[in-house]
């Protein structure tokens, strides 16, 4: 058995968490989903490990989350912290419309 832990950009309430949940549990070889919203992340247990590629393959195909390794999530969130200011004003109105997981 592998377990591995991967960022999960996409996801901004329960609604979402439980599609993220959903869609790494329904992959061939994946025995353990966990997701969480607070540090936006999936540990994500695999009977022998899954690639990374198909990975997103999967998310690719289900529409607006994406999923990623930890180090290379990380180097992303940092470059593009100073664009997300503004960003927080957007997210919560879309947050409010509760239209971010259909």
């Amino acid at each position: 058995m592998v377990t591995k832990m991967y960022a999960v950009s996409g996801m901004r309430c329960d609604g979402c968490v439980t599609n993220v949940k959903n869609t790494l549990k329904n992959i061939p070889g994946v025995i353990e989903a966990q997701v969480h919203l607070s540090e936006p992340q999936a540990i994500v247990s695999m009977q022998k490990e899954i690639s990374l590629s198909e990975l997103q393959q999967v998310f690719s195909e289900g529409g607006h989350y994406s999923i990623a390794e930890i180090e290379e999530y990380k180097a992303e969130v940092l470059s593009a912290h100073a664009q997300k200011k503004g960003f927080n004003k957007i997210l919560g109105a879309l947050h409010a419309k509760k239209d971010c997981c259909k």
